[in-house]
């Protein structure tokens, strides 16, 4: 179930979350384009270190029931504070601590962000510090991943980016002396590729214009656009003669 408005999300203003009294922002195409496409992905790895993605990684080769005694006391912020904490950056590599942090000042460039062993400590530019604690942070990691389309709202069924990465830190806290290896299995410049063809796609539009684009506007308009093609082309076969062929409403409702 969406954690926000579809209208909110669609028209890309900042989104106040009243759980926490924190303003998100929603960053632009341009925004993750300073970061770099692969930079970007790497950083988002932290979202998905989720006890049950632990627990369903580290049961392939343990009884689940001895697996889950070990984590059922311990919260999603605790095994990502504890994994973050662990994870020394070498040559090449963006640390989980460091990939967090990043995403966080994208995401919050309004607040000064700390993670703390009880939790994420914020402060204004008026100095009123607040803290998400560890029992609420899923709360949060859960909005991020809706706002950058990492659930299945913005993007294909298997577009999830930090798969391969979860599944590495889940056998590292196993083992907590393998390095997290590079991601593998990602679509090489995807989001590039899609700015490229949207600029081409859109009545007089341009790189420009889908540049500034949020990531959940950015898969709204394929997807739009996929519906308004795809009505066009079963207009056609109907005109054409063609039987059997459904006609879609392109204005509906888009399919999640």
């Amino acid at each position: 179930m969406s954690k926000f408005d579809y209208l909110t999300l669609l028209v890309g203003e900042d989104i106040l979350l009243k759980e926490f009294n924190l303003i998100l922002h929603q960053p632009r195409i341009r925004d993750i384009s300073i970061i770099g496409e692969e930079n970007f992905f790497k950083m988002l790895s932290f979202l998905f270190i989720e006890k049950e993605n632990i627990i369903n990684v580290l049961s392939e080769k343990k009884d689940r029931a001895e697996v889950e005694a070990v984590y059922k006391d311990l919260t999603d912020y605790e095994i990502f504070y504890s994994t973050a904490a662990s994870d020394k950056q070498q040559d090449g590599e963006i640390s989980i601590r460091e990939g967090a942090t990043q995403i966080f000042m994208l995401l919050f460039p309004d607040y000064h962000i700390s993670f703390e062993e009880n939790g994420i400590f914020y402060s204004d530019k008026d100095n009123n510090f607040r803290i998400i604690n560890k029992h609420d942070y899923s709360i949060l990691r859960d909005q991020i991943k809706e706002v950058l389309c990492l659930d299945g709202l913005g993007g294909e069924e298997d577009y999830n980016p930090a798969d391969d990465r979860a599944r590495e830190i889940a056998e590292k806290l196993k083992a907590r002396k393998k390095r997290l290896a590079k991601d593998k299995g990602k679509k090489k410049d995807m989001i590039a590729n899609y700015v490229s063809s949207l600029s081409i796609a859109l009545p007089n539009s341009s790189i420009n214009y889908v540049s500034s684009l949020t990531l959940f506007q950015l898969y709204d308009q394929l997807k739009r656009y996929g519906a308004y093609k795809d009505s066009e082309l079963r207009l056609q076969a109907h005109m054409a003669g063609a039987k059997d062929v459904e006609q879609k409403d392109w204005l509906g409702p888009l399919e999640k």
